[in-house]
C-alpha cells in the first residue's frame, strides 16, 4: 500500500501546474491513502452486500447516520482555532481546548444517548437505541488527542494522517468481514468503528509532544466559542443534509428501501466522499498558511479549486458510467433487480457539488468569515430537506433526483454570491488603501 501511494504523489506533482507542491503533495497522499481505503472498504462493502439483509442495513444506516451528526461536534469543538491561531497564542488556546474537547465528548455521548432512545421509539425497534449508544462511548475517548491531531494538521503532517486513516480503514473493514463471517450481523457495522479509535489515539500523540495542562482551565473559551461555533454550525448543517434522507426514506419507505438507498450511496458517492472530504481537510491549513494576505488567500483558493476539480471529475464520471458493470459483478445481482446501480450511478455525480461547497466553506473560514458561511447553510439546508420532502413521493429515485438538482443548483450559488462575493469586497478594500482612502 505504501508503495501504491508513493507512486501516485510522483505522478501527481509530475502532473500539476499552477497548483502549488504543498497542496499537490497533501493531496497527492490523501489521494494514494483514499486509494488503499478504498479499496479496503470495498472488499467490506461486498461481504456486507451479500450477507446482511437490506432492512437490517437500513437500521445500522440510522444508527451510523446519527454518530456521523455527533462525530461534526467532537471533531469541530476546537481544531479549527487551533490551526488558524496566531504562534503567539497557540498554547493558551490547546490548553483550554483540551478540557473543552472532554466536556464536549461528554455531553455528545449523553445526547446521542437519548437520541437513540428517541428514535428506538420512533422506528419501534430497541436495536437503534443499543446501537447508537454503543457508537456513543468513541466520544469519551477522543478527547485523549484531539489536540494533538489539530497541531498535526495544522503543522500539514499530512502523511501522517494519510497512513493512520488507512490503518483506521483496513482494521475497521478485516473486523467488519470477520464479524459478517461469525454471524455477529449489524454488530458488524458498529463494533469496528470503536475498536480502531486506539488506533488514531497512538498515532496523533506519538507525532506531537503537546503535554496537556494539569490544572483545569477555560480562560480562551471565548475565542473558540465565537470562532468555532459557527464552523460547528456549518458542519453540523452539512451532515444533517448528507443524512436526513436516510432518516425519511426510512420513515417514509420503510427499512428495506432504506438499506437498498443506504448500499446505494456507499457503493458511489461513498466512496469518493471520503476522498473529498479529506482533500478539504488538508486544504484548509493550505489556506491558512497565506498568513492573512488577501491577495495570496485568493490565489491559493482559485488555484487549489481548480487543480481539485480536475482531479476529480474525470474520476467521479468514470465511476458513474461504470456502475452498471461494477456494481452486478463485485455486490451480487439482487441489488441489480432492485434498481441499486441507477442509484450508484446517479449518487457518484453529487460528488461534484459537494467539492466546490466544502472548498468554498474552508475559504470563508480562513477568511474568520464562517459566519457568512452558516448564514448560507441555513437557507440551503432549509431548500434541500423540502427538495427530500417532495422527492420521497416518487421512491428511491425520487429522493437521488432531489438531491442532485438541490446540490448542483446550490453549489454555484454558493460559489458566486457568498465566496466571489467576499473576493470582490476584498479586492476593493485593497484597491482603497492603495489609493489612501481608508486607514
Amino acid at each position: 500500500m505504501h508503495l501504491s501511494i508513493r507512486i501516485f504523489i510522483k505522478v501527481t506533482l509530475i502532473a500539476m501546474n499552477d497548483a502549488s507542491q504543498s497542496l499537490g503533495k497533501s493531496a497527492a497522499w490523501i489521494g494514494g491513502s483514499q486509494l488503499a481505503m478504498r479499496l479496503a472498504r470495498i472488499l467490506s462493502t461486498i461481504v456486507v452486500a451479500r450477507l446482511i439483509a437490506p432492512e437490517l442495513l437500513g437500521v445500522a444506516a440510522i444508527a451510523l447516520a446519527v454518530n456521523e451528526i455527533s462525530h461534526v461536534f467532537s471533531r469541530n469543538a476546537t481544531n479549527s482555532k487551533i490551526i488558524r491561531a496566531e504562534e503567539c497564542e497557540l498554547i493558551s488556546l490547546s490548553d483550554t481546548a483540551y478540557y473543552v474537547n472532554w466536556l464536549v465528548g461528554a455531553a455528545v455521548f449523553l445526547i446521542q444517548c437519548l437520541v437513540g432512545f428517541g428514535l428506538s421509539w420512533v422506528y419501534d425497534d430497541v436495536t437503534i437505541f443499543y446501537l447508537v449508544s454503543v457508537l456513543g462511548f468513541t466520544y469519551l475517548l477522543l478527547p485523549v488527542a484531539q489536540v494533538h491531531s489539530a497541531l498535526n494538521l495544522r503543522q500539514e503532517k499530512i502523511a501522517l494522517i494519510a497512513t493512520t486513516e488507512i490503518q483506521q480503514t483496513v482494521v475497521d473493514a478485516a473486523l467488519t468481514i470477520a464479524m459478517v463471517l461469525l454471524g455477529f450481523g449489524v454488530w458488524s457495522l458498529v463494533l469496528p468503528k470503536i475498536l480502531v479509535v486506539p488506533i488514531w489515539i497512538r498515532a496523533h500523540r506519538r507525532a506531537n509532544t503537546y503535554i496537556a495542562p494539569k490544572r483545569f482551565t477555560l480562560s480562551r473559551l471565548s475565542d473558540h466559542l465565537s470562532f468555532n461555533s459557527r464552523v460547528v454550525g456549518v458542519e453540523v448543517l452539512g451532515v444533517i443534509r448528507h443524512n436526513i434522507d436516510y432518516v425519511l426514506i426510512g420513515f417514509f419507505l420503510g427499512m428495506e428501501a432504506l438499506g437498498i438507498y443506504y448500499f446505494a450511496y456507499n457503493a458511489g458517492l461513498g466512496l469518493s466522499r471520503g476522498f473529498i472530504l479529506s482533500l478539504n481537510n488538508a486544504f484548509y491549513p493550505y489556506l491558512c498558511a497565506a498568513k492573512h494576505q488577501s491577495e495570496e488567500l485568493q490565489k491559493r483558493f482559485r488555484q487549489g479549486l481548480s487543480y481539485m476539480l480536475l482531479l476529480m471529475i474525470p474520476l467521479l464520471s468514470l465511476q458513474a458510467f461504470m456502475a452498471d458493470i461494477y456494481v452486478p459483478i463485485l455486490f451480487g445481482q439482487q441489488w441489480v433487480e432492485r434498481d441499486a446501480a441507477v442509484l450508484v450511478s446517479l449518487l457518484c455525480m453529487a460528488g461534484i457539488p459537494l467539492l466546490v461547497t466544502e472548498a468554498g466553506s474552508q475559504y470563508l473560514r480562513a477568511q474568520d468569515r464562517p459566519l457568512a458561511d452558516l448564514q448560507w447553510h441555513l437557507s440551503y439546508s432549509a431548500i434541500f430537506i423540502i427538495a427530500i420532502f417532495i422527492g420521497v413521493q416518487w421512491g428511491l429515485i425520487g429522493v437521488v433526483v432531489a438531491v442532485l438538482l438541490s446540490q448542483y443548483l446550490a453549489a454555484p450559488l454558493h460559489y458566486v454570491f457568498i465566496v466571489n462575493k467576499q473576493q470582490s469586497k476584498n479586492q476593493q478594500t485593497v484597491f482603497a488603501k492603495s489609493r489612501g482612502l481608508i486607514g
